[in-house]
């Protein structure tokens, strides 16, 4: 008989499509069978908070181009870190990857830091979000983005003067 693991989700159509995805390839290629619960968003933070789910589905997004930004969610004291991994190593490296001031050396350091989530299996990458975006060239010059892919609406420079209303008499 196959072991049951409950996959917790956030009841947005997006989430469940992809914890459903989840749940076949896990069933497909492992002994264990996946229960979806899938939970409103007050739910959702509440059970995190309270570490009530056996795995869940959970996404961030940096808040500034760094790794540091990616990896401290996981650091013994995060606020962030609902999972309640915890390992003396990795928050040795997190902490002193803020005093490196030699970038390779500190890339070095925090790639340390990631190993251990990877070998520990705290978490599980799945997948980057993407920024799906049509933009008509013969209207917009110039459109910035940052690395994180948000859209720098201040610099972008149009071929024409888009929004301009003239009256109709």
């Amino acid at each position: 008989m196959k072991k049951t693991i409950k996959l917790m989700v956030n009841n947005l159509d997006l989430y469940v499509t992809i914890a459903q995805e989840v749940k076949n390839n896990i069933e497909k290629f492992s002994p264990f069978k996946i229960e979806l619960v899938t939970v409103d968003w007050a739910e959702y933070v509440e059970r995190l908070n309270n570490k009530n789910y056996d795995i869940v589905i959970s996404g961030w997004i940096g808040d500034f181009f760094d790794p540091y930004s990616m990896l401290y969610i996981w650091h013994s004291d995060s606020s962030y870190n609902y999972s309640g991994f915890s390992n003396k190593r990795y928050d040795e490296l997190i902490r002193s990857s803020q005093n490196i001031d030699n970038y390779p050396t500190r890339y070095e350091t925090l790639y340390k830091a990631e190993k251990i989530i990877l070998d520990e299996i705290c978490i599980i990458p799945l997948y980057h979000y993407r920024l799906p975006l049509l933009v008509q060239k013969h209207l917009v010059k110039k459109l910035l983005f940052s690395p994180l892919g948000i859209i720098n609406f201040a610099t972008m420079e149009s071929q024409k003067e888009v929004l301009k209303f003239e009256s109709r008499k």
